[in-house]
Protein backbone atom coordinates (compact mmCIF):
# COMPACT_ATOMS: atom_id res chain seq x y z
CA UNK A 1 0.00 0.00 0.00
CA UNK A 2 1.21 3.80 -0.73
CA UNK A 3 0.14 6.43 1.11
CA UNK A 4 1.31 10.44 1.06
CA UNK A 5 2.66 11.54 4.55
CA UNK A 6 4.51 14.32 6.14
CA UNK A 7 6.59 11.68 8.31
CA UNK A 8 10.21 12.52 8.83
CA UNK A 9 11.22 8.95 8.78
CA UNK A 10 9.93 5.59 8.04
CA UNK A 11 11.16 2.01 9.19
CA UNK A 12 9.99 -1.34 8.78
CA UNK A 13 9.34 -3.20 11.75
CA UNK A 14 8.29 -6.69 10.41
CA UNK A 15 4.38 -6.22 9.54
CA UNK A 16 4.68 -2.43 10.72
CA UNK A 17 6.26 1.21 10.03
CA UNK A 18 8.02 2.69 12.83
CA UNK A 19 7.50 6.58 12.06
CA UNK A 20 9.16 9.81 13.25
CA UNK A 21 7.94 13.11 13.29
CA UNK A 22 9.17 16.36 15.56
CA UNK A 23 11.65 13.66 16.64
CA UNK A 24 8.80 11.79 18.17
CA UNK A 25 8.37 8.43 17.12
CA UNK A 26 5.32 6.05 16.79
CA UNK A 27 4.01 2.67 15.43
CA UNK A 28 1.91 2.66 11.96
CA UNK A 29 -0.14 0.23 9.77
CA UNK A 30 0.66 0.42 5.81
CA UNK A 31 -2.21 1.86 5.39
CA UNK A 32 -1.20 4.54 7.85
CA UNK A 33 -3.24 3.84 10.56
CA UNK A 34 -2.20 4.41 13.95
CA UNK A 35 -1.04 1.77 16.48
CA UNK A 36 1.24 3.47 18.96
CA UNK A 37 1.16 7.47 18.36
CA UNK A 38 3.89 9.62 17.79
CA UNK A 39 4.43 10.40 21.39
CA UNK A 40 7.69 9.23 22.16
CA UNK A 41 11.48 10.01 21.79
CA UNK A 42 12.22 5.97 20.72
CA UNK A 43 10.14 2.84 20.20
CA UNK A 44 11.94 -0.70 20.29
CA UNK A 45 10.58 -4.34 19.21
CA UNK A 46 10.17 -6.45 21.60
CA UNK A 47 8.01 -9.63 20.36
CA UNK A 48 5.74 -9.62 17.28
CA UNK A 49 3.14 -7.17 18.48
CA UNK A 50 4.93 -5.97 21.62
CA UNK A 51 7.12 -2.55 21.63
CA UNK A 52 9.05 -0.75 23.91
CA UNK A 53 8.62 2.78 24.38
CA UNK A 54 10.78 5.32 25.93
CA UNK A 55 10.24 9.32 27.25
CA UNK A 56 13.23 10.75 29.07
CA UNK A 57 14.76 7.50 30.21
CA UNK A 58 11.49 6.37 31.02
CA UNK A 59 9.80 3.30 29.65
CA UNK A 60 6.43 1.21 29.31
CA UNK A 61 5.79 -1.67 26.77
CA UNK A 62 2.58 -1.63 24.33
CA UNK A 63 1.21 -5.16 22.77
CA UNK A 64 -0.32 -3.02 20.00
CA UNK A 65 -2.48 -0.12 20.81
CA UNK A 66 -2.75 -1.02 24.44
CA UNK A 67 -0.23 0.05 27.09
CA UNK A 68 0.21 -3.13 29.40
CA UNK A 69 2.91 -1.84 31.22
CA UNK A 70 2.53 1.44 31.89
CA UNK A 71 5.59 4.26 31.75
CA UNK A 72 7.49 3.79 34.88
CA UNK A 73 10.45 1.79 34.24
CA UNK A 74 14.19 2.82 34.50
CA UNK A 75 15.19 -0.21 33.05
CA UNK A 76 13.43 -2.56 30.21
CA UNK A 77 15.84 -4.84 28.52
CA UNK A 78 15.30 -8.04 26.39
CA UNK A 79 16.66 -10.44 28.32
CA UNK A 80 17.75 -14.17 27.03
CA UNK A 81 16.22 -14.07 24.08
CA UNK A 82 12.14 -14.51 25.19
CA UNK A 83 12.31 -12.51 28.64
CA UNK A 84 11.93 -8.92 29.62
CA UNK A 85 13.62 -7.56 32.53
CA UNK A 86 12.38 -4.57 34.58
CA UNK A 87 13.66 -2.25 36.85
CA UNK A 88 10.13 -0.34 38.18
CA UNK A 89 10.24 3.16 39.71
CA UNK A 90 10.77 1.85 43.01
CA UNK A 91 14.25 0.18 41.91
CA UNK A 92 12.70 -3.13 42.64
CA UNK A 93 13.31 -5.74 39.12
CA UNK A 94 10.96 -8.10 37.45
CA UNK A 95 11.26 -10.47 35.06
CA UNK A 96 8.15 -11.49 32.13
CA UNK A 97 8.26 -13.59 29.40
CA UNK A 98 7.13 -12.95 26.12
CA UNK A 99 3.69 -12.83 26.45
CA UNK A 100 3.97 -10.98 29.46
CA UNK A 101 3.19 -13.22 31.72
CA UNK A 102 4.84 -12.64 35.52
CA UNK A 103 7.90 -15.23 36.20
CA UNK A 104 9.36 -12.89 38.45
CA UNK A 105 7.35 -10.25 40.13
CA UNK A 106 8.51 -6.74 40.23
CA UNK A 107 9.20 -7.33 44.29
CA UNK A 108 13.10 -7.93 44.23
CA UNK A 109 16.24 -6.54 43.47
CA UNK A 110 17.49 -9.73 40.95
CA UNK A 111 21.18 -9.80 40.92
CA UNK A 112 22.37 -12.93 38.94
CA UNK A 113 20.92 -16.69 37.82
CA UNK A 114 21.88 -20.15 37.21
CA UNK A 115 19.73 -22.17 34.99
CA UNK A 116 16.42 -21.44 37.34
CA UNK A 117 17.68 -20.17 40.15
CA UNK A 118 18.12 -16.29 39.89
CA UNK A 119 19.75 -14.75 43.21
CA UNK A 120 17.53 -12.22 44.67
CA UNK A 121 17.03 -9.54 47.33
CA UNK A 122 13.54 -8.48 49.25
CA UNK A 123 13.67 -5.95 52.45
CA UNK A 124 17.63 -6.58 52.55
CA UNK A 125 17.16 -10.26 52.50
CA UNK A 126 19.11 -12.72 50.41
CA UNK A 127 17.26 -15.55 48.33
CA UNK A 128 17.28 -17.68 45.89
CA UNK A 129 13.84 -17.87 43.55
CA UNK A 130 13.31 -20.62 41.69
CA UNK A 131 11.52 -19.39 37.99
CA UNK A 132 9.94 -23.08 37.78
CA UNK A 133 8.07 -23.56 40.73
CA UNK A 134 8.39 -20.11 41.72
CA UNK A 135 10.30 -21.51 45.33
CA UNK A 136 11.86 -18.76 47.32
CA UNK A 137 14.63 -20.13 49.35
CA UNK A 138 16.35 -17.50 52.16
CA UNK A 139 19.90 -17.52 52.88
CA UNK A 140 22.02 -16.68 56.19
CA UNK A 141 20.58 -13.33 56.87
CA UNK A 142 24.17 -11.81 57.24
CA UNK A 143 25.03 -12.34 53.57
CA UNK A 144 24.83 -9.63 51.21
CA UNK A 145 24.92 -8.72 47.51
CA UNK A 146 28.67 -7.66 46.57
CA UNK A 147 27.35 -4.84 44.19
CA UNK A 148 24.12 -2.82 45.44
CA UNK A 149 24.02 -0.62 41.76
CA UNK A 150 23.66 -3.81 40.14
CA UNK A 151 20.95 -3.50 37.39
CA UNK A 152 22.01 -5.98 35.45
CA UNK A 153 21.31 -9.66 35.28
CA UNK A 154 24.10 -12.06 34.97
CA UNK A 155 24.92 -15.78 34.23
CA UNK A 156 27.04 -17.30 36.49
CA UNK A 157 27.78 -20.99 38.30
CA UNK A 158 27.81 -19.66 41.62
CA UNK A 159 27.12 -17.01 43.92
CA UNK A 160 29.73 -14.57 45.18
CA UNK A 161 28.43 -12.70 48.48
CA UNK A 162 29.72 -10.76 51.48
CA UNK A 163 29.83 -11.65 54.93
CA UNK A 164 30.91 -8.70 57.04
CA UNK A 165 34.31 -7.62 55.19
CA UNK A 166 34.55 -11.24 54.23
CA UNK A 167 33.99 -12.62 50.57
CA UNK A 168 32.60 -16.17 50.09
CA UNK A 169 30.54 -18.57 47.72
CA UNK A 170 27.30 -20.22 47.74
CA UNK A 171 25.80 -22.68 45.41
CA UNK A 172 22.06 -22.26 43.48
CA UNK A 173 20.75 -24.45 46.86
CA UNK A 174 22.30 -21.50 49.23
CA UNK A 175 25.86 -23.84 50.47
CA UNK A 176 28.87 -22.85 51.03
CA UNK A 177 31.18 -24.13 48.69
CA UNK A 178 34.36 -21.36 49.65
CA UNK A 179 34.12 -19.90 53.20
CA UNK A 180 34.20 -15.91 54.00
CA UNK A 181 37.84 -15.93 54.52
CA UNK A 182 39.07 -13.87 51.34
CA UNK A 183 39.24 -10.17 51.32
CA UNK A 184 38.04 -10.34 48.01
CA UNK A 185 36.17 -12.48 45.34
CA UNK A 186 35.65 -11.90 41.89
CA UNK A 187 33.78 -14.27 39.60
CA UNK A 188 35.64 -15.16 36.31
CA UNK A 189 31.65 -14.90 33.93
CA UNK A 190 30.39 -18.27 34.29
CA UNK A 191 32.94 -19.72 35.11
CA UNK A 192 34.54 -22.07 38.12
CA UNK A 193 36.94 -19.72 38.51
CA UNK A 194 38.04 -17.05 41.15
CA UNK A 195 39.89 -13.86 41.26
CA UNK A 196 40.62 -14.11 45.29
CA UNK A 197 42.65 -11.75 47.54
CA UNK A 198 43.69 -13.05 51.17
CA UNK A 199 46.45 -10.84 52.88
CA UNK A 200 46.91 -7.95 50.98
CA UNK A 201 47.92 -10.73 47.77
CA UNK A 202 46.09 -11.78 44.93
CA UNK A 203 45.59 -15.38 42.84
CA UNK A 204 43.10 -17.48 41.20
CA UNK A 205 41.09 -19.87 43.02
CA UNK A 206 38.22 -22.72 41.83
CA UNK A 207 35.30 -22.90 42.90
CA UNK A 208 36.56 -26.19 45.43
CA UNK A 209 38.72 -23.43 46.74
CA UNK A 210 41.84 -25.43 45.33
CA UNK A 211 44.61 -23.05 44.55
CA UNK A 212 44.58 -22.70 40.79
CA UNK A 213 47.66 -19.71 40.94
CA UNK A 214 49.31 -18.94 44.27
CA UNK A 215 48.16 -15.67 46.06
CA UNK A 216 51.24 -13.85 45.74
CA UNK A 217 50.28 -11.10 43.40
CA UNK A 218 50.22 -6.70 44.25
CA UNK A 219 47.04 -6.48 41.58
CA UNK A 220 44.48 -8.35 39.72
CA UNK A 221 42.80 -7.39 36.56
CA UNK A 222 40.51 -8.72 34.75
CA UNK A 223 39.61 -7.78 30.92
CA UNK A 224 36.72 -10.13 29.14
CA UNK A 225 37.62 -13.52 29.66
CA UNK A 226 41.48 -13.30 30.27
CA UNK A 227 42.70 -12.25 33.90
CA UNK A 228 46.07 -10.26 34.20
CA UNK A 229 48.81 -10.92 37.70
CA UNK A 230 51.01 -8.08 38.28
CA UNK A 231 53.73 -7.86 41.05
CA UNK A 232 55.58 -5.23 42.04
CA UNK A 233 59.21 -4.78 40.04
CA UNK A 234 58.02 -7.39 37.57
Amino acid sequence: NLFLSDYNEIEFISTFLKVSNNNKVGIVTYKNEIIIPLDFLSIYQFKNDYFMVENNKISGLYKLNDLVLPLKYKHMNLFLTDYLYVVNDNDLSGLYDSEINVIIPEEYKIYEYYKSFYLVEQSNQLMIFNIDDKSTLKINSNYKFRDKNHFWITKRNYFVLQEGDKYGVVNCKGEIIIPFEYDYLEPIYASNKFIAKKNNKYGLISHKNEIVKPLKFDRAQLVKEAVFFYQKGK
